[in-house]
């Protein structure tokens, strides 16, 4: 395997190894969600976002290192859209090369299919948290206001109640 080849394997073990961490992230983000742990949110959306300008640069390698590639092997770049094309190029004349790209672009499909599946539950798990929110701060605010609907003024519980409950109990 040529340098040229070499380096671009290096650079795409370095993406999925990003997206990994991404995915971990996503994960850790997904529990601390759930646990109301704002502090530690905020800790891992910095962590991601670190990620994510590191894979910026590390993108910007890549393009680089396929470009040097593309005119080593006289191909138009133009040509070369995903992983699998730049596989193809190679077919034929470096299989083991082409079968490691395919194998690469695999393992970056499946990881960015599962890193949006988990950044689709903790969007669901968010607008969850803040439509919780929000109702109580209504509530709050109707009863400041003597709009309160699941209280009279007595104290008794009002037959007017509806809409979501924090706790679904009496007392």
């Amino acid at each position: 395997m040529t340098g040229s080849r070499e380096l671009l394997i290096k650079i795409l073990y370095q993406i999925v190894g990003n997206y990994r961490d991404l995915l971990e992230i996503a994960s850790e983000e997904e529990e601390a969600i759930a646990l109301g742990d704002v502090s530690k949110v905020q800790d891992l959306l910095y962590s991601r976002d670190v990620l994510v300008e590191s894979l910026k640069k590390i993108e910007n390698h890549r393009i680089e290192a396929t470009n040097s590639l593309m005119i080593e092997m006289n191909v138009d770049y133009s040509q070369v859209e995903t992983i699998d094309d730049l596989a193809k190029v190679f077919d034929g004349d470096d299989n083991k090369f082409s079968d490691k790209i395919r194998s690469l672009g695999v393992t970056l499909n499946h990881l960015v299919g599962k890193l949006k599946a988990a950044n689709s539950r903790n969007q669901k798990l968010i607008e969850i948290s803040l439509g919780h929110i929000n109702k109580m701060r209504q509530n709050i605010y109707d009863a400041l206001n003597g709009k309160n609907e699941t209280y009279s003024s007595e104290g008794k519980k009002s037959n007017r109640s509806s809409g979501e409950h924090l706790l679904n109990t009496e007392l």
